[in-house]
């Protein structure tokens, strides 16, 4: 329903979720949180293919909800 309300009416939505596979399929930007402030903003397929931080990799793992199990990648240096 919401994916069909986006495409037709160009609706955006913000929907908090801890159902990681359904926010693998029905989002376009997957931000994970943690102590109150973005830690990692990705499309949903780079979040689950190269988590950038070990929150969301330790989440992506404690869920068990991923397409694929893959080796954190550490960020680029500042």
């Amino acid at each position: 329903m919401l994916t069909k309300l986006k495409q037709e009416e160009g609706i955006a939505s913000v929907i908090v979720i801890h159902d990681m596979a359904f926010a693998s399929k029905a989002a376009d930007r997957l931000c994970f949180f943690g102590d109150g402030v973005i830690k990692e903003d990705a499309l949903p397929g780079e979040a689950f293919t190269h988590p950038r931080t070990p929150g969301l990799r330790a989440f992506i793992d404690a869920t068990g909800s991923e397409p694929r199990r893959v080796p954190v990648v550490p960020p680029p240096p500042p």
